[in-house]
């Protein structure tokens, strides 16, 4: 299960392994999905994944995440960028 706002999403499949395995399922999914809201679920799935990690950790996740979105030739490349930019502006601190 997953945290979603202020529900819990079960997610079939993801388990309960480490944070790099559910954040990679979960960015996996968006990359998957078709429409703009189960794509947007997804990542925002993985960006909770990050954020709820310590501070040291979440940069490697989301760098993690973005390679993995980056090199997924499946997907359009303006559809790779916006998915790294919706989960950057939800992960990243705005400085």
């Amino acid at each position: 299960m997953v945290e979603s706002g202020t529900r819990w999403v079960k997610t079939r499949g993801t388990g309960h392994g480490s944070s790099e395995d559910r954040v990679r399922a979960f960015v996996d999914r968006a990359l998957q999905s078709e429409g703009p809201v189960p794509w947007g679920f997804w990542l925002r799935a993985a960006a909770e994944v990050i954020t709820a990690e310590p501070t040291g950790r979440q940069e490697a996740l989301y760098h993690s995440a973005a390679r993995r979105t980056a090199t997924t030739v499946r997907v359009d490349p303006r559809e790779r960028q916006a998915a790294i930019r919706h989960l950057a502006a939800q992960v990243l601190p705005v400085a």
